[in-house]
Parts: C-alpha cells; sequence; structure tokens
C-alpha cells in the first residue's frame, strides 16, 4: 500500500473533487483516479460517490478512514523519530470560530510564530460544527471553537475558558425597542446574525421562545466586524461574544441591552483527533492556547 494514495485520498476530502486535488498536488486527474482506483482494489471497498458536485466518502469509506489517519500518523511520528522534541517543523493547520481567532487568539499567533518560525501555520475559519467534523476527518489538525452537543467520538475535546456574551444595540435604539425582558412582545427592531445554527443564535433564540418575544425582522451578515457595523447604524440588534463588543461598549458606539439569559456565557473548546500523532508543533500550540485562555490575554 502506497502512503502517497491515502494522502491523494485526504486531498480529495478536502478539496471536495478529483480535479482540485490533482491540482493541488500537481499530479494528472488520471493520476488521482488511479491511485483510488488501485487503493479501492487493495481495500476491497468503494472509497467515494459523488453527492452533487462534491465527492463524498461512502459508508465503508468512513469507516476505513480512522485506520487511514492512522497509517498516515504513524508514518509521520516514525520520520519523526530521533530529531529533537524541542524541534518545530512541518505544517500545522488549525480551524478557528471567527469571533475566537479575532479577539481572542492574536498573541496565540504571535507566541507561536516566535517559538516555531519553520512551522507552515495554516488558518481556516469554521463554524462549530465544521471544526468539529473536519478535526474527525484530519483534514484539521487542532480546533478553536465553542461547545457543541454533537460530537464524534473519535475527537478529544477539552474545555478552556467561559466566553461572556451581549446583546448590543445603537445608542440611537428607541427606549421601547430596548426591552428584552418583558414577555409577549413583538419586537419591530432587526435581530442580526451570521449563522442561524451558531452557538450564539442558538442560545439566543432559546431565549426569545422562553420569554415569548417575537422579532419581526431578521438580517443574515457574514462577518462580525459587518454585523458591529450594522448595529452601530441602528440596523438591529446582535447578540455576539462580549470579546468582540469590548472596544464598541467602551467608546459608545454602541449600547448593552440588558436580558435574563442564565449563565450569558458559553465555553470555549480546544479539540483534536484521539489517534492523531501528536507532534512538537502540535503540543506547543495546545499549550499557548491553554494558557491564553486561562490569563485571559489576547
Amino acid at each position: 500500500m502506497e502512503l502517497k494514495y491515502l494522502n491523494t485520498v485526504k486531498m480529495i476530502l478536502e478539496t471536495g473533487s478529483f480535479q482540485e486535488a490533482a491540482r493541488r498536488l500537481h499530479y494528472t486527474q488520471s493520476t488521482v483516479t488511479f491511485q483510488v482506483q488501485q487503493l479501492e482494489k487493495e481495500l476491497n471497498v468503494k472509497l467515494f460517490e459523488k453527492l452533487g458536485r462534491r465527492m463524498a466518502l461512502t459508508q465503508a469509506g468512513r469507516e476505513v478512514l480512522p485506520y487511514m489517519d492512522g497509517v498516515l500518523d504513524a508514518a509521520a511520528a516514525l520520520l519523526d523519530y530521533g530529531k529533537r522534541e524541542t524541534e518545530q517543523k512541518g505544517t500545522l493547520t488549525v480551524g478557528f470560530l471567527e469571533s475566537l481567532l479575532i479577539y481572542k487568539t492574536p498573541r496565540i499567533l504571535r507566541e507561536f510564530r516566535k517559538k516555531a518560525p519553520d512551522v507552515q501555520l495554516s488558518l481556516r475559519i469554521a463554524n462549530c460544527y465544521e471544526i468539529v467534523a473536519a478535526i474527525a476527518s484530519g483534514a484539521v489538525d487542532i480546533g478553536l471553537h465553542y461547545n457543541v452537543t454533537k460530537q464524534s467520538p473519535a475527537v478529544v475535546t477539552e474545555p478552556l475558558a467561559l466566553q461572556p456574551q451581549a446583546l448590543v444595540a445603537s445608542p440611537e435604539l428607541s427606549e421601547k425597542e430596548r426591552d428584552f425582558i418583558s414577555p409577549g412582545q413583538t419586537k419591530e427592531t432587526a435581530l442580526i446574525y451570521r449563522e442561524e445554527m451558531s452557538v450564539f443564535s442558538r442560545v439566543f433564540n432559546e431565549y426569545l421562545l422562553r420569554r415569548n418575544i417575537k422579532v419581526k425582522q431578521t438580517m443574515q451578515v457574514q462577518s462580525i466586524e459587518a454585523i458591529k457595523l450594522c448595529v452601530a447604524g441602528n440596523l438591529g440588534v446582535a447578540f455576539l461574544p462580549r470579546c468582540a463588543v469590548e472596544n464598541e461598549l467602551r467608546d459608545g458606539r454602541l449600547i448593552e441591552l440588558d436580558t435574563e439569559i442564565e449563565g450569558g456565557t458559553v465555553r470555549a473548546m480546544l479539540s483534536y483527533h484521539k489517534n492523531k500523532w501528536m507532534s512538537p508543533a502540535m503540543r506547543l500550540f495546545i499549550k499557548l492556547a491553554k494558557e491564553n485562555f486561562l490569563t485571559g490575554q489576547r
């Protein structure tokens, strides 16, 4: 069995197509097809099926994927055998939730680049569920995200720190529209959010449902920075991580609205695959992440 065949399978999963995998690996598409066919012949299973425009693993492919990951990780560990434990080389792929990447981890990245300048660092922004899935598939080495209930048994998840949330609005919002405590209301202002299925959206929507508070309009915006600009322009309210709005609350561009959301926090988490070889670069990044969230520094 050729290790390059296994790497080709992982690249197909990452890119979603034989053609893009071939481009990334500098192969012809026929070479990628041949390698997959050879591997399927050796394993006596069909690995891929086409779902829409993307290539996805079959059920058999999903079942053998952990074994492929184990072989690749063992090979990486073997090749690294004998090197100094402090040697930082290779590639590290980290999946981030947008708010954690922008507002909570610049210090981690600065320290990592300083201590491991020879490591090729790849950062990917995704939602919590996508990050956990990418770790389970091996496409991502480490994930920083908020706690989610649906997790793969192959993913190790360690708690970092509680992250407070805040319902924010423009200072120009009318007094009547600022009330998100009195039950049985219908709000004229819009609720602005990034993703309907995000942890923050779920927490706030459950709160509105319990209080029987209806919001007439919603507005989906693709970045937190753009959401803050929309809120500051009095286009609606938003429920965001407090770390993302600290500056705006401090200088008065935004105000915080009272709620009675129990707890008012979500847990930041660090995840990695339980069978993945822990490289020196992974150990360093995990150490820096834990120290960063422990001190609350950015």
